[in-house]
């Protein structure tokens, strides 16, 4: 396969999305809106973009990052504040709205990482670390909150599951596991702990937490992957049923494990809602999901679009079916690839016998490579 791409014409306004604000631009659920005429330090424009009901811009995909660069070229803006910054209690980096930080886009020898530069500005589509007090432009980030969603999947859930927006939902919170051994018993329920990406999908944890008056944390599918390699990589979060880390709900201050302790790997939600970073070995409740694709069914009859009477759904299907005919039909399957071997064999044979007989090369004389010959004054390569 392959990917095509093409520049776009920048001569072409951009049309303003109907789902955002004025003078915001929309893109994969998001709005996005550059602030020019009033360069802002970092924490000021983190609350500006706060105050419009946004966060300053995360760049957490290829994608985003694509659509951003095409957007700061459209407004001719080279350098700009990020939504990217060091924590004050480790020295990891985290997008101001709670997202991972797993997509980078370093300049070369960045980030310098030197005293007082926490802060992170991209400077022709590269990032570079600088003091947070530096008074610059921004890009403000806005999620769509009432975009029009798809009809939720209807599934079927087991009796001791609930099935939410197209899920199916396992609360396990009177037997308190570690995190590892819960999702193994997750897996028993052919389950993974549960992952959440949306607001919707969030409340509907809340409700059943306030509903059931829960008064402690539970373990969620989050958790960092020790069996990477990469650094970066590897101080990251990810779901652990393999789904985008595309949602995040961090309590203050969290998560709060360093870079180089690595001892809160795994991710408990607190019953206000917020997430924390905890060991992996605590005992706890957890939740368990089963999403809806995982009922469609897939399986594709061959005697389905054979034809739509029944009578000859029937007929086609005992035909399959019959083993007197399924051995007739590889009987001549098998018999027509040995005539047709046969017929190749003799051809093949007969072209050989005529062609030696009409042609005889000379003897090769001091060459070890038969394609040279000579005669007595002239050396001959023979055609291939």
């Amino acid at each position: 396969g392959f990917i095509c791409e093409a520049w776009k014409d920048l001569s072409i306004p951009v049309i303003e999305s109907t789902v955002c604000p004025p003078h915001y631009v929309e893109n994969n659920g998001r709005c996005y809106r550059f602030f020019q005429d009033i360069p802002l330090d970092w924490e000021s424009a983190d609350h500006f973009c706060t105050l419009d009901n946004g966060t300053l811009a995360s760049i957490s995909t290829i994608y985003r990052f694509g659509f951003i660069q095409a957007l700061g070229r459209h407004v001719n803006l080279t350098t700009y504040w990020i939504g990217l910054r060091r924590s004050n209690t480790s020295d990891l980096y985290m997008w101001s709205n709670g997202l991972p930080y797993i997509f980078t886009n370093w300049n070369q020898s960045e980030p310098s990482q030197k005293p007082g530069e926490d802060c992170v500005l991209s400077h022709n589509n590269k990032w570079k670390d600088t003091s947070c007090k530096i008074r610059l432009p921004f890009l403000c980030e806005k999620i769509i909150e009432n975009q029009p969603l798809p009809p939720p999947l209807k599934v079927n859930c087991t009796a001791s599951a609930m099935a939410l927006n197209g899920a199916c939902y396992h609360f396990e919170l009177e037997h308190a596991e570690s995190w590892m051994d819960a999702r193994n018993k997750c897996k028993q329920f052919d389950m993974d702990l549960v992952s959440i990406h949306s607001t919707i999908e969030f409340e509907h944890m809340v409700e059943f937490v306030i509903r059931n008056g829960l008064t402690r944390s539970f373990w969620i599918g989050l958790s960092r992957r020790k069996d990477l390699t990469d650094p970066i990589e590897k101080i990251s979060f990810y779901w652990s049923d393999e789904s985008d880390f595309d949602y995040a709900n961090w309590n203050e201050e969290e998560p709060s494990d360093s870079l180089l302790s690595q001892t809160e790997e795994c991710v408990e939600m607190f019953t206000n809602g917020t997430w924390n970073d905890a060991s992996c070995d605590q005992i706890k409740g957890f939740v368990c999901m089963e999403s809806g694709f995982s009922g469609i069914q897939t399986t594709i009859k061959v005697y389905d679009v054979a034809s739509t009477t029944d009578d000859n759904t029937t007929w086609l299907k005992s035909f399959i079916n019959n083993p007197k005919v399924v051995f007739a039909i590889t009987g001549v399957v098998i018999g027509l690839l040995l005539i047709i071997v046969a017929v190749g064999s003799i051809a093949f044979f007969i072209k050989s016998r005529k062609f030696s007989s009409s042609y005889k090369e000379p003897i090769a004389a001091g060459f070890e490579n038969a394609v040279y010959f000579k005669d007595e004054e002239n050396v001959f390569i023979s055609e291939l």
